[in-house]
């Protein structure tokens, strides 16, 4: 999952994949942060522990990702 604990996440078409450029749709930008929270990159670990465990136990981790929600009264 390339986000950091304090809520800052890494999105490639952001972060110089080669995607972006600045006549880049907004749209693009927007949909890309749903896309990581469905499709995190375990591949690209910015948490290494968070993403050893949804690699090793994917139910606890959204478990504790809904619970989190829940706590913070936030729209899923």
């Amino acid at each position: 999952m390339s986000h950091f604990i304090s809520g800052k996440i890494c999105v490639d078409v952001i972060n110089g994949d080669g995607k972006y450029n600045p006549i880049t749709p907004l749209v693009i930008i927007v949909k890309a942060i749903p896309d990581l929270i469905n499709h995190p990159q375990i591949n690209y670990s910015l948490n290494v522990d968070i993403d050893a465990e949804y690699a090793s136990n994917r139910a606890e981790v959204s478990r504790k990702a809904l619970e989190s929600v829940k706590q913070h009264d936030l729209p899923r």
